[in-house]
This record gives C-alpha cells, sequence and structure tokens, in this order.
C-alpha cells in the first residue's frame, strides 16, 4: 500500500494519483476515475471509457446496402442529429 500526502486546493483536498495506477489503467491528465465511499474507504476505478465512431467506421460494419426510404430526407428531426459534438 502506498501512501500520499493530501494537499490543500481551494476548499478541497487532492491528492497525486501514483504513478503505478495511472500506468496499469492507461489514465492521462483529464481522464475520468469514479470515485466511490465503501464504509471508511475511498476506491477510485478508472471511468468506463464509451467507444467513440467515426460514421465511415460504423457503415464500414455494415455489410450490404444501406436501407433508405424514399421519404427519409424529408423527414424533420427528432432528436441531437443537427447538433454538432
Amino acid at each position: 500500500m502506498k501512501t500520499v500526502a493530501l494537499r490543500k486546493s481551494g476548499g478541497s483536498l487532492i491528492f497525486a494519483v501514483p504513478a503505478f495506477f495511472t500506468e496499469t489503467n492507461h489514465l492521462a491528465a483529464g481522464d475520468r476515475v469514479e470515485v466511490s465511499i465503501e464504509g471508511q474507504n475511498m476506491v477510485v476505478r478508472p471511468a468506463r471509457r464509451v467507444p467513440r465512431y467515426t460514421l465511415d467506421q460504423l457503415l464500414a460494419e455494415h455489410e450490404g446496402d444501406i436501407p433508405r426510404l424514399p421519404e427519409w430526407e424529408a423527414m424533420p428531426p427528432v432528436g441531437l442529429e443537427t447538433e454538432g459534438f
């Protein structure tokens, strides 16, 4: 078990995540982790990564022709299709 010192940062206490944890879990600055309290223990786990795919990658997985409805292009958006990500 490794011991690390707590430091004050604003209204919070922070500590450095040991390199062996970040290397083992392929973490870098800006990555997200899940923090839970289990009894008197704080447990830190890498957050589950949601894979991101481009439209080209998704279409490459599809076999055959892509079905199209004649009225498809005239349909109004119903979700976040027009939002930039």
